[in-house]
Formats: structure tokens, C-alpha cells, sequence
């Protein structure tokens, strides 16, 4: 786990040309609205709110980068999937995200966040879809475990390896709220940042 000593928001932007121009790796975050991905963030960084947590799904509209201790960004992308965004809005919101997803040269890693407690809904197969087609290394992360028993686990994480056609491997399963499976999310993300960077 990376011990983080500053994180910093730098910028919100939707347009190529307005994100940051400095060439550090980039980290992206994508999952619907509401799936609990600032309290992830939150979790992750050790921060209670450096990512702000909306009681209003969908309110978000541009990539959100977050400065990691100088060495790279955590990207914060808008919720996908909410239903009271206006239909063209929402294609032309896929429309950036996907050129952000294949011509940003700075991505080194796509996690995509789905509801550990349900079947991955049909934005979530769509855009798992987009993740794949942009041949970018990817972690699908479960989150809100805790809201699912024990007992039900084991089978919760198979529907998500089927539904998604994964390998284990490429699975996540976290709870913001128990911390758990934070440390697994950490190793993924240095696995594909330049270890020299980190020393």
C-alpha cells in the first residue's frame, strides 16, 4: 500500500485539451452513479472529503483529477447510467469518456466500479464493453461488500466473474465502510505505476 502524503484536486475537465499536460500516469475510476465511488476514493486516501459525496446521483458531469503525492492522478469519472440526464447528454458524455479512453496516452490503469450487491446493470456491461475495446489494463472493484453476508459472498463474486467474463484475478471486492479489500486496490494500481518513481 502506498503511504499518501498529499492528494490534491487539480482539475475538472471534460475536453481533451483542458486536462493536465504534465504526463503523469493516470489512475481512472468509472462506475454509475451512486455506486459509491467518492467514499472509495475517500477510503483509499485516507482523506474523510477529499472526493465530495453527493446525495444527488448523477450530479457530476466532468473527470475530476486528483494529484497523488506529485506521482501520478486518481481520475474521477462521472457516474454513468443516470436516468434523469437527458438522453443526448448521456451519449455525448460517452462520446469524451471514450475518447479519453483511447487517445489520453497517459492511462495506466481502468477500475471500474460495480454494486457488489447486484447483477451488473446494462450500462455497466456497456461500458465494461468500452473498457475492453480500448485494450487498457482493467480491475473491476465491487464495492459496498459489507452490505452483502458472508455467507452470500462466494456467490455474489461468481455472478460478477460470469456476468463480466472475468478471471479472478481481475476482480476486486471492497467495503469503504470496513476498509476491506483497500490493499488489494493499492497493489493493483502500483503494479503498473514506474517503480522507480515510487522509491
Amino acid at each position: 500500500m502506498l503511504k499518501v502524503i498529499s492528494a490534491e484536486m487539480i482539475v475538472s475537465a471534460l475536453r481533451l485539451a483542458h486536462m493536465p499536460a504534465d504526463a503523469l500516469p493516470e489512475i481512472v475510476l468509472l462506475g454509475r452513479s451512486n455506486v459509491g465511488k467518492s467514499s472509495l476514493v475517500n477510503a483509499m486516501l485516507g482523506r474523510r472529503a477529499i472526493a465530495r459525496i453527493s446525495s444527488r446521483p448523477g450530479k457530476t458531469r466532468l473527470l475530476n483529477f486528483y494529484r497523488i503525492n506529485e506521482l501520478f492522478y486518481l481520475v474521477d469519472v462521472p457516474g454513468y447510467g443516470y436516468a434523469k440526464i437527458p438522453q443526448a447528454e448521456r451519449a455525448a458524455l460517452r462520446e469524451r469518456l471514450y475518447d479519453y479512453l483511447t487517445m489520453r496516452r497517459q492511462i495506466r490503469l481502468v477500475l471500474q466500479l460495480v454494486d457488489f450487491r447486484h447483477e451488473p446493470s446494462h450500462d455497466d456491461v456497456l461500458f465494461h464493453r468500452l473498457i475492453r475495446e480500448s485494450a487498457l489494463p482493467f480491475r473491476v472493484v465491487a464495492t459496498k461488500a459489507d452490505k452483502v453476508t458472508r455467507s452470500q459472498h462466494r456467490a455474489h463474486t461468481h455472478k460478477l466473474l460470469k456476468f463480466l467474463d472475468l478471471k479472478e484475478e481481475q476482480l476486486i471486492v471492497t467495503s469503504s465502510q470496513a476498509k476491506s479489500g483497500v490493499d488489494a486496490l493499492w497493489a493493483s494500481i502500483l503494479e503498473v505505476l514506474p517503480q522507480g518513481q515510487l522509491l
